[in-house]
């Protein structure tokens, strides 16, 4: 594991949706769909850059307005099934 500091979100806490109750920082809420592959809101370029420049394959989409509600695209999909043990990556 290679800890990074993510970029400023491009959104400011004030230009959140109005009823939002989170951060400015749920725009590092990505959805890795792969060892090398994430999605990630298309208008977070600085976070998009950042990840491409430590070998991920990005793909953007438009997901901004679900910020309201909450959550961005991790949140979104939750697991229904996993196969193997949990594991501790942070011990």
């Amino acid at each position: 594991w290679q800890l990074v500091d993510v970029p400023q979100p491009v959104l400011t806490n004030d230009e959140m949706p109005m009823y939002c109750q989170s951060s400015k920082w749920l725009s590092m809420n990505v959805l890795s769909i792969s060892p090398t592959k994430v999605i990630c809101e298309e208008q977070e370029k600085p976070l998009q850059d950042l990840l491409s420049s430590h070998g991920f394959e990005v793909f953007p989409i438009p997901f901004r307005n679900v910020f309201e509600y909450g959550g961005s695209l991790h949140c979104a999909t939750w697991d229904i099934h996993r196969d193997g043990d949990r594991q501790d990556y942070f011990p």
